[in-house]
């Protein structure tokens, strides 16, 4: 929270106070963060309330972003950003990736990491001559699409599954208000 995100709990459905997560960095070899993201718990409150300070795009989603580029390789291209030191690439539970370190088969791929939104706009509205704005941006052009059920399964808010269903129902009704629909 102190950085601009959510607390995240773990066991929250058997632990009264549940323990806090936290990526732990240097875990050599495994580079999934989602595995572990997928089994937190979040406060309602703190989820109904949130808004990012920043948003982040993963390494795929940015190479296929600027796969129709021309005359840009975007692997190629990604790495010439980084190098010039504007465009971060940040991995949880690793620190960096190959984007940083090419070859470093210790390290992640690239894209597997995780880029500021900002940045990627700002290379965009120079290199590019595109001034996109994430507000009028289709939820698929930033990231996958995920179904109101698998959201529901794989995001728990309250450690009742019942009353976890039903709160997810009563935000899914009204998705858009809630910021979980299309523009």
């Amino acid at each position: 929270p102190k950085s601009g995100g959510l607390a995240a709990y773990r066991n929250a459905n058997e632990l009264d106070p549940p323990p806090r997560f936290f990526y732990h960095i240097g875990d050599a070899g495994d580079f999934d963060y989602l595995s572990r993201l997928m089994a937190c718990w979040f406060d309602e409150n703190d989820v109904a309330l949130f808004e990012p300070t920043d948003r982040f795009i993963t390494g795929t989603t940015l190479i296929e972003r600027w796969q129709g580029q021309p005359i840009i390789q975007p692997e190629a291209f990604i790495q010439a950003k980084i190098k010039e030191s504007r465009l971060l690439v940040v991995h949880p539970t690793c620190g960096i990736t190959q984007g940083s370190k090419p070859g470093d088969e210790s390290l992640p791929p690239m894209s597997a990491g995780l880029f500021l939104l900002a940045d990627v706009q700002a290379i965009e509205a120079k290199d590019f001559g595109e001034d996109r704005d994430v507000q009028n941006e289709s939820p698929s052009s930033l990231c996958r699409s995920a179904s109101a059920s698998l959201i529901r399964q794989h995001f728990a808010v309250l450690s009742d599954a019942d009353a976890n269903d039903e709160w997810w129902s009563e935000k899914m009704r009204d998705a858009k208000r809630n910021g979980l629909g299309g523009v």
